[in-house]
């Protein structure tokens, strides 16, 4: 795992008005998931890369609505050919938590979700934003 504030960007301006680029806010609620698959879907099409993104952003959506109050914000970007795929997922809850990809839950229900993200990407990281964290990932 990566933390790499750096290469995120707080104002978003790259994000909002390039044809590669999506962007979705969502509150805490349970469809969030779904249309953050569907939006990805909306991006890369019928792409190769499409079911590994989808699986990921699912996973970072599905975290934020699980474990924060206010919901987050989806931010999607296919930087190919220079570049990679990139995702980002920002919430307002300032505490990381254990982001360790093999943590477990009591009774062995969860805790595989960031596993899958390593293992579906070919980096990703968690870093501190203005008033919260971001969850990004990279696909190449």
């Amino acid at each position: 795992m990566d933390m790499d504030t750096g290469a995120m960007r707080q104002a978003g301006s790259e994000w909002a008005g390039a044809d590669r680029a999506r962007r979705m806010e969502f509150g805490n609620e349970p469809g969030a998931p779904g249309r953050a698959r569907q939006l990805v879907a909306e991006l890369l099409d019928s792409d190769a890369i499409v079911e590994p993104v989808r699986l990921v952003v699912s996973e970072l959506v599905t975290n934020v609505v699980q474990h924060t109050v206010e919901g987050g914000e989806l931010r999607l970007r296919d930087g190919r050919p220079q570049g990679p795929v990139r995702v980002e997922v920002i919430d307002r809850d300032r505490a990381v938590g254990d982001v360790r990809p093999a943590c477990r839950r009591r009774g062995g229900q969860g805790g595989q979700g960031l596993r899958i993200v390593e293992r579906a990407t070919t980096r990703w990281g968690v870093g501190r934003v203005h008033g919260g964290k971001v969850v990004w990932a990279e696909f190449a």
